[in-house]
C-alpha cells in the first residue's frame, strides 16, 4: 500500500500573496515525487506540467458542486485510481480548503466507503495546510487564521508531519510470479542506472514472498547477477518472505500483512450446516493447483466447492507448463480439465484482472465456509524456505474451518510459532515436512479420509475440533503486525 496526492483547482486567478505560497509549496511537494498524483481541473501550467502524463482529469472531482455535471462520478473515478495504485493514504491540496477542495474530499470520503473493510478501516485522507488556502468573504487567509477567527478545521495536517519519502520512490521494484521475473528488463536497466549513478545503497524491493535461492537470471542466480553488478554491501533486499535466509547482501524483512489479516473480527462464521466436505478456492494459476484442482473435480466432485478462475496461457509455457502435470496426469486428462476452467460458484466476487481475483475482493467466499467442512489452501509461495501467509490460510482461522494446506516445507510449524494450532490429533500432518510432489500425494491421502467419511462423521469431528478452531479465531482476531515481526525478525 502507498500514499498518494490529489491537485486539485489550482486555477489562473488564483493570485493573491498566500494562495501564491500554496502553490509554492505544492510544486515543492510533488517536483520529484515519483509515487501516484492525480490532478483535477488545474489551469497552472507551472503546476500542471509537473503533474505525471495524462493524470490531470478535466473533470471536476468537487462532489459539492451540485452543478457540477460530473459531480456523482467523482467518487468512482477517485475509488478506481486508489484501487490501481493500491493507496493507502491520500493528500489533498489545492485551493480553496472552504469550498472546492472540501468537496474533493467529500468525494474522497465516498470513494473509501466502496473500499473492502480492512482496507476501508486503515484508510486516511489529509488536506495540507500548507497547500491550501481560504476564500473568506472575498478576503484570502490562511488555514491557521480561519481557525483562529473560531471557524472548525477537519481532516487538515501540517507539511511538518508528512514523509513522502524525501518525495521519490527509493526502491527498484521486481515482480516475480513463481520463479519467473516479470518485468526484469525494466528492473535491470533501473539497478543498472544506479550503479552508474553511484546511487547506494540500492535497495531491491521484491513484490511478495519468493526464495531468492530460486531466482535466477538464466543460469546465474538472481543475487549473484546483482552482486556482479555491484558489491554486496550496496545492495539491500526488501522481501515478505519471514524467513529469507540469504547472506549474501542485507536483507529486510517487510511483511506486508494486509492480506493475511484482511479478515480480522469479520462476523462471518456462523453455524455449520455442512452440505460439501472439502473447499478448494483458486484465483491464479501454480502446476500444484491445478493438480490437486483437477483431482478433486475428477474424483470427488459432487463433495466439493471448486474455483479455478485460470485464463493465461501458463500451460503453453515450457518451463511452468504441462511438465510437472505429467507426472499426475495424462495430456488428455490436462487438457479435459483446462477445457472446463474456470470453475465457479455463485458469488459476488469481483475479478477486474485476468486469472485471478484481487485479496481485497474475495469476503463473498466467507458464506460458503458454512456450508463445508475442510479446506484446502493452495498458498502462493511453495517452493523453497519461504513463509508468507496470506488472505488464503486466513479465511478457515476466521471462519472457523479446518484446513489442509499445499504449500512450503514447515507451513504449518512457522504458523504455529504464531501461536496457532493445526490438526495433527486429527489427521497427519508429516505433509508438512514435505513439499512438491510428496506433499500433494499426501494431502491426498487426508482429502480421501474425508471423502470417505459421512456427513455425521463430519460433523461429529467437527465438533472435536472446535476448542481448537475458537482458539485459532481468538489468535487472529488479535493478531497484529508488530507479534509477527517480532516472531520472525531476527
Amino acid at each position: 500500500m502507498t500514499q498518494g496526492v490529489i491537485v486539485s483547482h489550482c486555477f489562473n486567478n488564483m493570485v493573491s500573496e498566500k494562495e501564491q505560497e500554496a502553490f509554492t509549496n505544492i510544486k515543492n511537494l510533488i517536483a520529484n515525487y515519483q509515487g501516484p498524483i492525480l490532478g483535477s481541473l488545474n489551469e497552472r501550467e507551472d503546476i500542471k506540467n509537473l503533474l505525471p502524463v495524462g493524470s490531470n482529469l478535466e473533470d471536476d472531482l468537487n462532489y459539492l458542486n451540485y452543478e457540477n455535471p460530473n459531480r456523482h462520478k467523482a467518487p468512482d473515478i477517485i475509488y478506481q485510481w486508489i484501487k490501481d495504485n493500491n493507496v493507502q493514504t491520500i493528500y489533498l491540496v489545492g485551493c480553496h480548503y472552504n469550498l472546492c477542495i472540501r468537496g474533493v474530499y467529500n468525494a474522497i470520503e465516498l470513494a473509501s466507503q466502496k473500499l473492502p473493510k480492512p482496507w476501508q478501516d486503515t484508510f486516511q485522507a489529509f488536506i495540507i495546510e500548507e497547500c491550501t488556502a481560504i476564500l473568506l468573504d472575498d478576503d484570502i487567509v490562511t488555514v491557521n487564521e480561519y481557525a483562529k477567527a473560531g471557524n472548525e478545521i477537519y481532516n487538515v495536517i501540517p507539511l511538518t508531519q508528512i514523509d513522502l519519502g524525501d518525495h521519490k520512490d527509493n526502491f527498484v521494484r521486481l515482480q516475480v510470479v513463481e520463479r519467473e521475473l516479470v518485468d526484469f528488463h525494466s528492473f535491470d536497466a533501473e539497478f543498472k542506472k544506479r550503479v552508474e549513478l553511484n546511487q547506494y545503497p540500492i535497495r531491491v524491493k521484491i513484490n511478495e514472498g519468493p526464495d531468492l535461492d530460486y531466482l535466477k537470471v538464466g543460469d546465474t542466480k538472481f543475487v549473484d547477477y546483482l552482486t556482479s553488478l555491484t558489491g554486496a554491501d550496496n545492495i539491500e533486499i526488501e522481501t515478505d518472505n519471514l524467513i529469507e535466509k540469504n547472506e549474501q547482501v542485507k536483507i529486510i524483512k517487510w511483511f506486508n500483512h494486509l492480506p493475511f489479516l484482511a479478515y480480522q473480527n469479520n462476523e462471518s462464521s456462523k453455524e455449520k450446516n455442512l452440505e460439501k466436505k472439502i473447499m478448494h478456492f483458486v484465483g491464479n494459476h501454480r502446476w500444484p493447483r491445478f493438480v490437486l484442482s483437477q483431482w478433486l473435480h475428477a474424483n470427488h466432485h459432487d463433495s466439493c466447492l471448486l474455483t479455478y478462475w485460470f485464463t493465461h496461457n501458463y500451460l503453453d509455457s515450457p518451463e511452468w507448463g504441462t511438465s510437472q502435470l505429467l507426472e499426475f496426469m495424462t495430456s488428455k486428462q490436462i487438457q479435459e480439465h483446462n477445457n472446463i476452467l474456470p470453475l465457479t460458484i455463485n458469488t459476488d466476487e469481483n475479478k477486474d484482472h485476468p486469472g485471478y481475483i484481487d485479496w481485497k475482493f474475495t469476503s463473498p467466499l466467507l458464506p460458503f465456509y458454512n456450508t463445508a467442512f475442510v479446506d484446502l489452501v493452495c498458498e502462493t509461495w511453495h517452493e523453497g524456505h519461504t513463509f508468507m501467509p496470506t488472505e488464503k490460510i486466513a479465511r478457515p482461522l476466521v471462519t472457523k474451518n479446518p484446513f489442509v494446506v499445499y504449500g512450503p516445507k514447515n507451513f504449518l510449524e512457522n504458523l504455529r510459532q504464531l501461536g496457532f494450532k493445526t490438526f495433527d490429533d486429527f489427521w497427519s500432518e508429516s505433509y508438512d515436512n514435505d513439499s512438491g510432489t510428496k506433499r500433494i500425494n499426501k494431502i491426498k491421502i487426508i482429502l480421501d479420509q474425508i471423502i470417505n467419511m459421512s456427513m455425521q462423521q463430519l460433523t461429529k469431528l467437527y465438533q472435536d475440533m472446535v476448542p481448537t478452531l475458537e482458539h485459532n479465531l481468538k489468535v487472529y482476531n488479535n493478531l497484529q503486525h508488530k507479534d509477527i515481526m517480532k516472531v520472525f525478525d531476527k
